[in-house]
């Protein structure tokens, strides 16, 4: 079975503690806003596995007006209706337009400018008509979801290299064809601002973190242990994950749940085009996996727990193979689908629970 990917080097935690406080708060008259809190354990000299489950702010939700035709890049202005008074390019960089119905309702749409009552987006092949209801919603970078000022979760690094680094987040890449799942991108506090670990050493406090995204909070070394605290403002209306499946080999998916609770396994409500249900019982006659990594404490782990769906219900990965339609995986979290070689390359969007 795969593990994670050699260059990512994971060590996984155990999560001691999860906690989620949910309460219902008035913000702009156009929405009303739930915020939520999600709170894990981080232990000294391991790393955890997390999702960013909610939205930093909920602006608005309204009507879509296409205002006029894409540039040579693809980028467009919209409108929203009633949605009126921002600041210039308030939301550029961190906005986000989400579809609330259609074809692909929960698709998010990231906002790069805007004037006072005008988005720009790049809808790319989506194709929303005039009257689709979206939300509009502020979402994170790297300095709003954890100000270096005030975060406690990452330790201060003393130096730019390995030897001086004693936290790191970890950018988990969305899909693999080649079956491991690896960083993509990997930050760390030092001097008092975020630091992307490239070449360069940019500064990059303005990265954006999408809803959805899977981190690894990793404490190297002497790390002390933290606590992750992640607090914000539920999603309004439906959120959609892509998977992307070439033809050929088998893929791996990391994808962050945007639920603010525990998820049951049933709730999941995997299609068969999203999740291949399996033939049998048996290895050799099971087709898609999905792992869960809670409770590890190896570099490269295995996963905690593995299922397969059979017969319409899901399958623990052990002797016996129980029953695990009631199975819950904890808020904040990230799973690893291990999708089965497909005939036609194909993109999948599944809409969360």
């Amino acid at each position: 079975m795969k593990r994670f990917s050699n260059i990512f080097s994971l060590k996984w935690i155990p999560i001691g503690m999860v906690s989620l406080l949910i309460c219902q708060v008035q913000a702009d008259p156009a929405v009303s806003d739930v915020a939520g809190f999600v709170e894990k354990d981080c232990p000294a000299d391991a790393d955890t596995l997390i999702s960013v489950p909610f939205d930093r702010e909920q602006i608005f939700v309204g009507e879509l007006s296409v205002i006029g035709d894409p540039d040579e890049d693809g980028n467009r202005q919209v409108s929203v209706q009633g949605l009126d008074g921002l600041g210039i390019d308030a939301l550029a960089n961190d906005g986000v337009v989400r579809l609330l119905e259609g074809a692909e309702s929960g698709k998010s749409i990231s906002v790069s400018a805007n004037t006072a009552t005008e988005l720009t987006v790049n809808f790319g092949s989506t194709s929303p008509s005039p009257g689709t209801l979206v939300s509009v919603a502020r979402g994170w970078t790297l300095d709003t979801l954890f100000p270096p000022a005030t975060q406690t979760t990452f330790a201060e690094s003393t130096g730019r290299f390995l030897n001086g680094r004693s936290s790191e987040l970890h950018m988990v890449q969305g899909s693999s064809s080649s079956g491991d799942v690896a960083a993509e991108r990997v930050f760390f506090v030092e001097s008092g601002e975020w630091v992307e670990s490239t070449n360069g050493f940019a500064s990059a406090g303005d990265s954006p973190v999408p809803v959805g995204s899977v981190l690894v909070v990793r404490h190297r070394n002497a790390a002390t242990a933290s606590t992750l605290e992640l607090s914000g403002t539920a999603l309004h209306g439906s959120f959609s994950s892509e998977l992307v499946v070439p033809a050929g080999g088998n893929v791996a998916h990391a994808i962050g749940l945007a639920s603010p609770g525990k998820v049951s396994l049933s709730a999941l409500a995997f299609p068969a085009q999203v999740f291949a249900p399996s033939s049998g019982l048996v290895e050799s006659k099971r087709r898609d996996i999905l792992e869960i990594y809670e409770g590890t404490t190896t570099l490269n782990p295995q996963p905690s727990a593995s299922y397969f769906r059979f017969q319409g219900n899901w399958r623990k990965v052990e002797a016996g193979n129980p029953l695990s339609n009631n199975e819950l995986i904890p808020a904040a979290s990230g799973i690893v689908i291990r999708t089965a070689g497909s005939n036609q390359a194909r993109t999948i969007r599944w809409i969360q629970p």
